[in-house]
């Protein structure tokens, strides 16, 4: 009886054949092969230069809001220096405006221009105070607002990051089923 006994197997192109109509059946065989491992390979670089991109977008990302971050963290680090000098300036001017009214009260019973004079005096130094306190007031609550970004804002680059690590992940494995492919391709290709 003639018959065709086939059998193939595929590891770097090496094909055991036996019967009539073997070559052509073969030749078939890896031409579906080739344009399989040529599809998976397109596939594959596709992925890859996806990936690629959205590495690079999230590596920018990321450098973008540590720029912002450390902006934060100077603007704090100068708050906190801002805050320190108008707290001494506020502990000064009371010191000094209980110290003046105190005077101005004495100088007063005495009815003499000079009291007056130092009762303005006493006034302009309650309004640097009132000023004072206020920006005292601006300070603290720029520096509270900004210690609420800071910490959304570290919350958000540890996400980013985690982010980042996984496509990195995924550009690796990419890369590798790119040279798999590839390999695989010109083994068949040179059967």
């Amino acid at each position: 009886m003639v018959g065709t006994t086939l059998s193939l197997v595929f590891t770097g192109g090496l094909a055991l054949l036996a019967g009539g109509g073997g070559h052509a059946l073969t030749k078939s065989h890896y031409q579906k092969k080739i344009r399989e491992l040529e599809a998976r390979l397109h596939e594959t670089q596709r992925r890859l230069a996806e990936r690629e991109a959205q590495l690079a977008a999230a590596q920018a990302e990321i450098a973008h809001l540590r720029e912002r971050l450390e902006e934060r963290e100077r603007r704090l680090t100068e708050l906190a220096a801002s805050i320190a000098a108008l707290r001494d300036l506020a502990i000064d001017l009371r010191r000094r405006l209980i110290a003046h009214d105190s005077f101005t009260r004495r100088a007063l019973a005495t009815i003499t221009l000079h009291g007056a004079e130092h009762r303005v005096r006493g006034e302009e130094m309650a309004a640097h105070l009132i000023q004072t306190q206020r920006s005292l007031e601006s300070f603290n609550g720029e520096e509270t607002a900004l210690q609420v970004q800071l910490i959304d804002m570290r919350h958000a680059l540890r996400a980013r990051a985690a982010v980042l690590e996984s496509l990195e992940d995924d550009v690796r494995r990419c890369r590798a089923d790119e040279e798999t492919c590839a390999t695989e391709l010109r083994a068949a290709v040179g059967a």
